[in-house]
């Protein structure tokens, strides 16, 4: 009778989380579907109270995760007071709900302490400058602390965090086309790239689109029910972010889904499904290839390897050679100062074209030198370390991966380290380790240990 009773508690006790979550969860989505009808008005201070809404969600911080990543995703476009993007708003609510629920639960794990390692370094070397430039980008330390306190923050299942992801990864598909609708196709009719707004970077739009493209490859591999419309979302977002013309996002919206396909392949019929995904996935594309070279014929130059060697993909590769002619040999170990901008001013200086390294290596050589790639590098062999060592028994981590493999890949040709979707995927990561995977884990707190 005794065991009943505690078995009813548990029950109970399961029912009651479960209605929590989802009324919270509803509450974030309904909301964020609000701010984007706000984004398209172009109302400041209707966008300003909606993103102020989202702050009584600190008390459930988990909740405002795939918030986070939408608008992360829209930083240019979904802008707050001071032209602020609202990201930065969430990302403050998400820190300040997850430091009182640390403060609660009294821990703060020790992997914590490499990325003050990392906080401090940059802001010691923001201090040193080769040409001038001393600034230490607030962003960049939020998003630093943005991964701490993910990685601190215990959650109850991981799985129920992973769910919200695809429901927020179709609404940004269906808002990227609503924004083009709105806005007609006269450019693209002249070949120009997409841009769903005159301020967005097709670049930066292009890194977002990506993300999702990994996360709903990512659901399919976990759920495997949303075929069909997973399908048609991931054909759509394809299709935009080839209108992006952005080569590197798209380089990355096309490998790192292959990467997870063999990933998850972990015993023979996986792997046989791994194997007939990818020549689905192989048609697919070609598919769709094919289609855009017809319609948008200038646009889709740009994915030819002619133009890519002509453009020398756009500069980037003389920004490169310089670099390592002129620069590396002198500041080789800590680099040209925490400001990624030195290296833009150093090319100035050459009176060479001058833009960003647009390169993870470089983007990290010349702000912290080798001594900046050793610790980084670490930084990463220990996420894909942790996360894959966990996939049996937390499949969620696939989207963790997901998320920063796609980052690492667009790396290639693009800034990628002050991006925030790098250090929200590092942070999801070890939020996923950290938390609990199975019910027994749940009722005792999860499994805590390093």
């Amino acid at each position: 009778m005794k065991i009943k009773k505690i078995q009813f508690a548990v029950n109970n006790h399961d029912g009651k989380i479960a209605k929590q979550n989802r009324l919270y969860a509803n509450y974030a989505f309904f909301l964020t579907v609000a701010a984007c009808l706000a984004g398209s008005i172009g109302s400041t201070t209707l966008m300003l109270g909606i993103t102020l809404l989202y702050a009584p969600l600190f008390l459930r911080p988990e909740h405002l995760l795939c918030p986070l990543l939408f608008f992360t995703i829209f930083d240019d476009f979904l802008l707050v007071a001071s032209n602020a993007s609202a990201s930065r708003f969430v990302t403050i609510f998400f820190v300040f709900g997850a430091t009182l629920s640390i403060l609660r639960k009294g821990t703060i794990r020790q992997t914590s302490l490499y990325f003050a390692l990392l906080i401090a370094l940059s802001i010691i070397l923001s201090f040193y400058s080769a040409f001038g430039r001393t600034s230490f980008p607030i962003s960049s330390l939020l998003n630093m602390l943005l991964t701490i306190a993910m990685l601190n923050l215990s959650i109850t299942s991981a799985e129920n965090v992973s769910k919200q992801f695809y429901k927020f990864a179709a609404l940004v598909v269906i808002y990227v086309y609503l924004l083009l609708f709105r806005n007609g196709f006269d450019s693209l009719v002249e070949g120009t790239r997409m841009s769903i707004a005159e301020n967005v970077n097709s670049n930066a739009l292009a890194m977002g689109l990506a993300i999702v493209m990994a996360i709903l490859v990512g659901d399919l591999l976990l759920y495997k029910k949303h075929i069909f419309s997973s399908i048609v979302l991931i054909t759509a977002n394809c299709v935009a972010l080839f209108l992006t013309g952005s080569r590197s996002a798209m380089i990355a919206a096309i490998i790192a889904p292959f990467l997870l396909y063999i990933i998850n392949a972990q015993d023979k019929r996986s792997k046989r499904n791994a194997f007939y995904l990818l020549v689905i996935s192989s048609v697919l594309l070609v598919v769709i290839y094919r289609a855009m070279e017809h319609f948008f014929p200038t646009i889709m130059e740009r994915f030819t390897v002619e133009n890519l060697e002509e453009s020398g993909g756009t500069g980037r590769v003389d920004v490169w050679k310089n670099y390592f002619v002129h620069f590396f040999p002198k500041y080789w170990l800590f680099g040209m100062g925490g400001d990624s901008t030195n290296l833009y001013f150093g090319l100035v200086s050459l009176n060479v074209e001058a833009h960003g390294a647009h390169n993870i290596v470089i983007e990290i050589l010349s702000t912290s030198g080798v001594v900046g790639l050793v610790l980084y590098a670490v930084c990463f062999i220990k996420f894909f370390s942790a996360t894959t060592s966990q996939l049996r028994i937390n499949r969620s981590q696939i989207l963790s991966i997901a998320i920063v493999l796609t980052m690492l890949i667009n790396g290639i040709g693009e800034n990628t380290m002050g991006s925030r979707f790098t250090w929200f995927g590092i942070g999801l990561g070890f939020m996923f380790f950290y938390s609990a995977t199975k019910k027994d884990e749940i009722i005792s707190g999860g499994n805590h240990g390093t």
